[in-house]
């Protein structure tokens, strides 16, 4: 039966549009999967930051009017002071710029993204006048920008802790 295979293979022009038709709402709709995934994606970083700048905003307005709101306070009588100074890409320092000692150190992000973009590999518990800690605050495509790192210390050991929010520059 030469003449039935024939008619298998070959097709009318309506099953080869029909075919084709077929493969293209395929690839559409592998296209529109595709596409719905980097939106919701982009939703995502999207909410993370509007988050982040919503306890930022939060943190600011209350810390606006008094200087001990929200217990980010810096004690007038210490003699520690900090400043944070570019070390690299994403690395930085956190300098003892005061002429007293900071005793229980302790370094954290404010924010929750703060948090996940600040690296200390060993934090120090003490840093004497002029002395660093070094620490990274990476900056990658969806934790970009500026930020902000909570200091505790003491002027004593076993001392009350005074803290300080410190703003990290844009990397």
């Amino acid at each position: 039966m030469p003449g039935q295979d024939s008619n298998l293979t070959s097709m009318t022009p309506y099953e080869s549009a029909s075919l084709v038709t077929q493969w293209i709402s395929a690839a559409a709709a592998i296209l529109a999967v595709a596409v719905a995934v980097i939106f919701g994606w982009l939703t995502l970083i999207n909410n993370r930051r509007s988050k982040d700048a919503q306890e930022r905003a939060s943190f600011a307005a209350a810390d606006a009017g008094a200087p001990n709101a929200v217990g980010f306070a810096e004690l007038a009588e210490s003699e520690v002071r900090w400043a944070v100074e570019a070390d690299g890409a994403d690395s930085w320092l956190l300098r003892n710029t005061g002429t007293g000692t900071a005793y229980d150190l302790s370094v954290e992000g404010l924010t929750e993204l703060d948090r996940q973009r600040l690296k200390i590999d060993t934090p120090a518990t003490t840093i004497g006048p002029g002395e660093a800690l070094r620490f990274e605050f990476v900056s990658r495509l969806s934790l970009s920008g500026p930020g902000n790192i909570v200091v505790r210390s003491a002027a004593a050991e076993n001392e009350r802790q005074s803290q300080r929010v410190l703003r990290i520059p844009a990397g």
